[in-house]
């Protein structure tokens, strides 16, 4: 069981303080969904950066650079994306604490596949998955997938933030004034945008099983595609 957290902005001014409070605070306490390794990759001044390390968020968040890079998102960023793991497949270590990158693709990974072989012959069933996304595409990849998941990912040609999942795995989305909150812990989102003094516009409600919702970042809106999902054997 790993964990993932975000925020999308709604505007193109970057996000206020509270904001990124929000997204700090998730990425900490989501250390309860895993402890092995902590990554964010964010979006600052039309670029995509990545930080990871194989240590719990509460030492992540301590890290200079990790502080650098949340200050940073209240100019010019458009999205930031954290994951907490709990290992399962693949060592403890770096090379496999998410975000994964592949060519155009950078991507989280929530679950656990039954098999990734057929993805791509690597060890981690989830840079399985981003190597295949980035080779054969979005919708191939996710028909082929075998097991648990819950996606984000972000395709730098089409410039969006990708979510999908299957019903192996939550992922939940909360709507505020000025941005979207998207976490796996419901309760801890709400939380946490409550405790910031943050209002919401909408429920929280999770992302729908066999949807894949596409955030562009030029209209800063969602599009929303059926997906065919593997069948369990």
């Amino acid at each position: 069981m790993c964990g993932i957290v975000g925020i999308l902005a709604k505007n193109k001014i970057g996000f206020y303080q509270s904001q990124t409070s929000i997204f700090k605070e998730m990425l900490y306490a989501d250390q309860l969904r895993g402890s092995d390794g902590t990554g964010i990759f964010y979006h600052c001044n039309d670029k995509i950066h990545t930080l990871k390390s194989p240590i719990a968020s509460s030492l992540f968040l301590h890290d200079p650079l990790v502080k650098k890079a949340i200050d940073s998102l209240s100019t010019n960023s458009l999205f930031a994306v954290g994951h907490n793991r709990s290992a399962t497949i693949g060592k403890h270590n770096h090379e496999n604490t998410h975000p994964h990158r592949s060519k155009h693709i950078t991507l989280i990974h929530n679950g656990t596949l039954r098999s990734h072989k057929e993805l791509a012959d690597v060890e981690s069933d989830s840079l399985a998955i981003c190597k295949s996304i980035a080779d054969i595409g979005e919708e191939n990849t996710i028909e082929k997938i075998n097991g648990a998941f819950a996606l984000v990912w972000y395709n730098s040609d089409k410039k969006t933030i990708n979510i999908c999942r299957n019903t192996e795995r939550p992922l939940y989305l909360l709507e505020t004034g000025n941005c979207y909150v998207f976490a796996s812990e419901p309760k801890m989102a709400e939380w946490i945008i409550e405790r910031n003094k943050l209002n919401t516009t909408s429920k929280i409600v999770p992302f729908n099983a066999g949807i894949l919702y596409k955030y562009s970042l030029d209209s800063l809106k969602f599009e929303e595609i059926k997906v065919i999902l593997k069948q369990p054997n």
